[in-house]
């Protein structure tokens, strides 16, 4: 099975929240395997999700663009609201926020 780079990231991603979840790393390679990945390539998978320093660049990544997006919805949603007529209508950007605390709490999670 051929992956991008983008893939493959979703990978150790979904490895690392499986380990953070306490499953063990053999858990976690029989998961891989079960979506298609061949068995050396998973167990490579689940080295580097274990790494620390990967789960923590992964967490670091998670908390700076959820913490970003809640700004960027909190901050359209206020600019929407003030260029609004009295009684007008204005947008929430309740989309970018709910999913930017998403990122924001599953990177905090993984600290």
């Amino acid at each position: 099975m051929a992956t991008s780079d983008g893939q493959f990231q979703a990978l150790i991603d979904h490895a690392a929240d499986l380990l953070a979840q306490g499953k063990t790393k053999d858990a976690v390679v029989a998961d891989l395997q079960a979506r298609g990945i061949a068995p050396p390539a998973a167990t490579v998978i689940a080295d580097i999700a274990a790494d620390p320093k990967v789960r923590r660049a992964g967490a670091n990544y998670d908390v700076v663009v959820g913490g970003f997006l809640v700004l960027v919805g909190i901050g359209a949603s206020a600019w929407t609201y003030t260029q609004s007529r009295p009684g007008g209508s204005y947008v929430i950007m309740a989309g970018l926020i709910v999913v930017g605390g998403r990122f924001l709490l599953r990177g905090l999670a993984r600290l």
